[in-house]
């Protein structure tokens, strides 16, 4: 399902930078003490208050959002609350004439902490990796954060194609990941125990 509304999100913005000629870049969200881009809340769950219940639920859902969730998940703490992961985004670019082309990865890391009937969640640590295209590698953008301030793009491509078009699909699909995260737990904690199955 979060394949699925990438793909839509991204054809939409693809289509939308095409026709315009122009976009606005997102208000990222930049912590004080790291100078990082990072997505982070905490959510407040009044019906559930043991952490390790918490725990369960979010770590059902690293299973079902990501392809291989073991691969995903580097550090695993239930007794202190702890859930991390690496993950990546897929991001395209516009080529000549409109077309789009793989622009390689965006990795990141995505923390979920669990207290007395509250999580905390943190997505940060984005930085982009390029892929190999018709025998050229696209350039590795490197952190996020200086992709935020280059205002150029590569092979003659303008920033607002490649770069620019980078962080609008990540901060897009970040924020499709958390409505998911919070969904899916609401639904969990609402969810009456299946006696017997």
């Amino acid at each position: 399902m979060l394949k699925q509304n990438f793909i839509l999100v991204t054809i939409s913005l693809l289509s939308f930078l095409s026709t315009n000629g122009q976009s606005l870049l997102p208000e990222f969200p930049i912590d004080s003490l790291t100078g990082k881009i990072t997505y982070t809340n905490v959510v407040v769950i009044d019906s559930i208050t043991e952490p390790t219940k918490l725990f369960s639920i979010a770590r059902e859902w690293f299973a079902k959002s990501y392809n291989s969730s073991n691969h995903v998940i580097q550090m695993e703490d239930k007794e202190n609350g702890k859930l991390i992961g690496r993950a990546t985004i897929p991001v395209t670019y516009t080529g000549s004439f409109n077309t789009h082309w793989e622009g390689g990865y965006i990795d990141y890391t995505i923390a979920l902490y669990f207290k007395q009937g509250r999580y905390k969640y943190e997505i940060s640590d984005f930085i982009h990796h390029g892929t190999l295209v018709q025998g050229e590698k696209t350039p590795d953008g490197g952190p996020c954060e200086n992709l935020l301030k280059t205002k150029k793009g590569f092979w003659s491509l303008p920033y607002k194609k490649t770069y620019l078009l980078y962080l609008i699909q990540m901060d897009e699909k970040t924020k499709e990941l958390i409505i998911d995260l919070k969904s899916f737990v609401q639904l969990k904690v609402k969810e009456k125990p299946e006696n017997g199955w």
